[in-house]
């Protein structure tokens, strides 16, 4: 799929207001709703039928993928569609543990260097019926195996008790971690700062994730010049 095509929003999203205030009013951000029923029906099964695990990444870091993982997770969890898990991934730089307030240190390196099972890492988030998997922390001489045996083991645990399972992935231009678990999941959203990354290098990365047999969703474009946006929050 073309870099080019946009699944969701053009609009800065993280320019949005806080989609867990928003549900919590009876609202929903129409955007991030859009992209959820996008990735359950994705496989062109009803999405209320499907068990997706999905990726959102990017070409660098800070283009807003953990803006868009944390509110479709918000969202997918204000719809009652089932348990939600979100899973931070991004090895080097992992914050979903700042942005949901929790501890950081049990969670993903864990289970998959063989610490803990999977179950285990689990984290209660403060959104009903949304759970967190944090990066976690490990010694520094223990080195978490991406295989692709263990994150499916890791995949098929999560998938009996999940019914969306979000993962916020490394950037895919600096971390083989991306492109190794981008290909053993369902599909990745690829998320494009249209003032950052130009066209050839959303290209390129998303070659890259071709190679190791991500399946590519579409992408959704944050801070397009010329669109008119809302004051930062």
């Amino acid at each position: 799929m073309s870099v080019d095509r946009e699944v969701a929003t053009t609009r800065d999203i993280q320019a949005a207001p806080s989609t867990a205030k928003r549900s919590r009013m009876g609202q929903l951000d129409d955007r991030f709703l859009a992209l959820v029923w996008h990735v359950l029906a994705s496989d062109g099964h009803a999405a209320e039928e499907s068990t997706k695990a999905v990726g959102v990444t990017s070409s660098i870091k800070g283009e807003g993928t953990t803006t868009v993982a944390s509110n479709m997770a918000i969202t997918a969890a204000a719809l009652n569609i089932g348990p939600v898990l979100l899973v931070d991934a991004n090895v080097h730089r992992p914050n979903l543990h700042r942005v949901f307030g929790v501890d950081g240190d049990v969670g993903l390196q864990n289970t998959l260097c063989g610490e803990l099972t999977p179950l285990e890492c689990i984290t209660p988030s403060p959104v009903s019926n949304l759970s967190l998997m944090m990066n976690g922390r490990i010694d520094p001489d223990e080195v978490a195996v991406y295989s692709k045996s263990s994150i499916d083991e890791l995949l098929d645990e999560l998938k009996d008790v999940f019914r969306l399972i979000l993962f916020d992935l490394p950037p895919a231009n600096d971390s083989n971690v991306c492109r190794s678990l981008a290909g053993r999941l369902d599909g990745v959203l690829f998320v494009v700062d249209a003032e950052r990354v130009d066209r050839d290098t959303g290209r390129r990365m998303c070659d890259r994730l071709r190679r190791a047999n991500a399946n590519l969703l579409g992408a959704v474009y944050n801070r397009v010049p010329g669109e008119k946006r809302s004051p930062r929050r």
